[in-house]
């Protein structure tokens, strides 16, 4: 029966695969690797005569005598006669596309092994730095093998020399064989040329080692990366060169003396100045005919940038895994947002009611003001905690900041270690400035926080100051308006203080010097983006084991009782309210502060309810008031739907927290207010004024 072109590739693909198992020059391979090799593998045969490789032609593949004798000229002058079976021809070209420097023919008809190096990339996986580094092993091998071959003829002619020597009465017999010996001399030592040539083209380091463990022969390659000339590394042993405590102390170096062979190992070289460069190293140690160990060859690859690319991997692993958890905190803090509000709203409703019916003299009345002040701060840091999380912008208006840093340090003094001693200093002729006093307080809270870090294992002392900017600050600096007036902030402590290494570094994202655990290194850029945001800037002075201070600037606003928002009071009018919360406890307290502002107060527990009473009577109402998240209907749902019963019913939106809405949200569909929660009196009373008109 014919063989069908299938069969017969399925049958040359498998004899080329025993092949490469059998063949002393591939036969150490990983059998995947060896298959990998079998679509770029081919045996071919040529006749007697035929030209195998021509000079000046680029190459592609690289060849390996199995049967037959070839011949290689150089320039058309004959330099070597390849007869054994293993031996490897070809040019390095089949890499770097430089043409072939050698004819080869065919002496006789002659099997050959072919290997394609261009096929890579077009029928097997196989990448192109694994045909590089097989080629490499290929060459290193055959070099050791034609070393160990010109050794052992350079000293079978000493014998034969001597014995002519001794012997001149037989000079006349021996002269044919002495010519013989004396050609084969000639073919090896141009043969030793020809491989050193293709050592000195190839890319990374090849160092070719004696027995004793000195460098016999290094690579141009090598000389360039480390710095030194040849000479200077002849019979230096090659720890010279090479980190030996980070290879030799492996396991490495128990399988080159089991198998003669170690690859992908990594290690380090040093350069003439002492700087280290990572390698990916791989050793073969030379046998002679009668297996005696000669010397070894070790070839290795610069692997820097591939260092640098791991490392800047694993840091950008670091910080998405950071920021992701930043996410998740954002998430949660959302969650938490939405019922901390609720409850913080009833608390707050509860204590204002309370506190209209005790009298001042009361001092329960006293009491109840602490309450709603912590109650107020506690709803600042909740929105400070959603605005960061969903990165909003927040409004700025006119404030004050001496009584923020009073405030604050106040509460610094709860939290500090009582060693720290607390002082603060205003020599300011106005402290009004354009900012939001949530973030001015976030600023505060963090530098002095770092600083009572700073000073954890001593009697420290931290400092606050609030002055005018003076000339004498705008020196040296750039980052000053010169037709505005600027506060200066300092904050002092006298800790561990920072290097400049370090300071450097500080306002960079993610970086910090805590250990983990105790820092995010989130603080001081969120301080840097804050004052940025309010058009001022921070400048930071440090000394180790003195101190560290910051200094951060605000532009000056004139001072404006008009622009201090105030509350607005309520007309004599008796306003017409539906208020809607899907909490019992919000409807109930709400109702009792719209009743106490002198409202007329109608309240529903679910949107379904809320829609009922209106549709019976649109015009029943002034105002309509409504939560944003209740089960079967948003309150975006509910006032679109009250909105088309009645265009021109002012609905206000509250929340607690919600993803999908937001004051431009709000604004677009048309609601007349939008209103984060907790609803205090004040609060309230504002909102009714502002909307229904004073």
């Amino acid at each position: 029966m014919t063989e069908t072109p299938m069969k017969r590739l399925i049958r040359e693909n498998t004899e080329i695969l025993d092949y490469l198992k059998k063949a002393r020059l591939f036969g150490h391979l990983d059998e995947d690797l060896l298959k990998k090799l079998v679509p770029l593998s081919e045996v071919v045969r040529y006749s007697k005569g035929s030209v195998v490789l021509k000079e000046g032609q680029v190459n592609d593949r690289v060849f390996v005598v199995i049967q037959g004798i070839v011949s290689i000229y150089v320039e058309n002058e004959h330099i070597l006669t390849l007869r054994r079976v293993g031996d490897i021809f070809g040019e390095m070209s089949i890499i770097d596309d430089k043409p072939c420097n050698a004819t080869v023919v065919a002496d006789t008809e002659v099997q050959l092994f072919s290997l394609q190096a261009r096929n890579v990339g077009r029928y097997t996986d196989i990448q192109p730095k694994e045909i590089q580094n097989i080629l490499y092993r290929l060459f290193s091998k055959v070099l050791s093998e034609k070393l160990s071959l010109t050794t052992f003829k350079a000293k079978q002619y000493e014998i034969r020399n001597r014995q002519l020597d001794e012997a001149q009465t037989i000079l006349f017999q021996a002269h044919e064989e002495l010519g013989t010996q004396m050609r084969e001399l000639q073919a090896t030592t141009i043969s030793k040329n020809f491989f050193n040539n293709v050592i000195q083209s190839m890319m990374g380091s090849l160092v070719v080692l004696s027995a004793e463990g000195t460098i016999k022969m290094v690579n141009q390659g090598t000389l360039d990366m480390l710095g030194y000339e040849e000479e200077e590394l002849m019979g230096q042993p090659m720890q010279t060169i090479l980190a030996a405590e980070e290879f030799f102390q492996e396991a490495s170096l128990d399988d080159l003396k089991a198998v003669g062979l170690v690859m992908n190992v990594e290690a380090h070289y040093l350069t003439k100045d002492g700087q280290h460069i990572p390698m990916l190293f791989a050793a073969s140690v030379m046998y002679d005919e009668n297996q005696q160990e000669q010397g070894m060859v070790c070839v290795a690859l610069d692997i820097t940038e591939r260092k640098k690319a791991e490392a800047e991997q694993n840091k950008l692993e670091l910080q998405l895994r950071h920021t992701q958890k930043i996410e998740a905190i954002g998430v949660l803090a959302g969650g938490i947002a939405h019922e901390f509000n609720n409850i913080l709203q009833g608390m707050l409703n509860y204590a204002e009611l309370s506190a209209l019916r005790i009298p001042e003299s009361n001092p329960a009345r006293q009491y109840l003001r602490q309450v709603l002040q912590l109650g107020e701060r506690a709803g600042n840091l909740i929105q400070q905690i959603l605005t960061y999380s969903r990165q909003e912008t927040q409004k700025l208006d006119r404030i004050r900041l001496i009584p923020i840093i009073e405030d604050t340090l106040q509460m610094m003094r709860a939290t500090l270690p009582v060693t720290i001693e607390i002082h603060q200093h205003f020599d300011v002729s106005e402290d009004t400035i354009l900012g939001n006093s949530g973030q001015i307080h976030q600023v505060l809270v963090n530098l002095c926080t770092n600083a009572g870090y700073a000073m954890r294992e001593k009697n420290g002392k931290l400092e606050v100051f609030l002055a005018d900017l003076t000339p004498e600050d705008r020196e040296g600096w750039n980052d000053f308006s010169a037709d505005r007036e600027y506060l200066k902030l300092s904050v002092k402590d006298n800790g561990t203080g920072m290097p400049a290494d370090i300071m450097t570094h500080i306002f960079d994202p993610f970086f910090t010097t805590k250990p983990v655990g105790e820092g995010s290194g989130m603080g001081l850029p969120v301080v840097h983006g804050i004052v940025d945001y309010h058009d001022g800037s921070i400048h930071c002075w440090s000394e180790p084991d003195i101190g560290t201070r910051f200094d951060v600037f605000f532009p000056k606003v004139e001072f404006n009782e008009d622009g201090i928002e105030r509350g607005l009071s309520l007309s004599d009018k008796k306003h017409r309210v539906l208020f809607v919360d899907d909490e019992e406890m919000l409807v109930e307290v709400a109702k009792a502060t719209l009743n106490e502002l002198g409202c007329d107060v109608v309240v529903a527990s679910n949107p379904i309810s809320a829609l009922e009473i209106f549709h019976t009577n649109p015009l029943a109402f002034d105002l309509v008031i409504t939560d944003q998240t209740m089960p079967e209907m948003t309150g975006i749902q509910l006032g679109g739907n009250l909105m088309k019963l009645r265009p021109d019913i002012p609905v206000v939106l509250v929340t607690g927290f919600s993803e999908l809405v937001n004051l431009d949200v709000a604004h677009s569909l048309g609601f007349r207010k939008f209103i984060l929660k907790p609803l205090t009196h004040d609060r309230l009373q504002a909102m009714i004024a502002e909307v229904l008109g004073k």
